[in-house]
């Protein structure tokens, strides 16, 4: 009976320390690609850069001579495939 207690309670252990350290990756992951557009961000006046639904950022800014632009990163998710034999 021990001993199930003690194999029940390292495997809860071990399954909340994974998912602590993919939440903390994934965390880590969508902070680095919000960050993806910030120097072109530095290059423009009134800049601004919002996150999209994906985690992409959008960057919304003006040219020097005011027209508006709009930069957005758009992921791919193009998978090679292997063919049948």
């Amino acid at each position: 009976m021990f001993a199930a207690i003690a194999i029940a309670l390292l495997a809860g252990s071990g399954v909340a320390v994974v998912f602590a350290i993919a939440r903390r990756d994934h965390r880590a992951a969508l902070a680095k690609r919000a960050g993806l557009l910030d120097p072109a961000a530095a290059r423009f006046d009134e800049a601004r850069v919002r996150i999209a639904a994906d985690g992409f950022p959008i960057l919304i800014a003006r040219l020097a001579d005011r027209r508006p632009i709009r930069i957005e990163l758009i992921p791919d998710t193009l998978v090679t495939r292997r063919l049948p034999q």
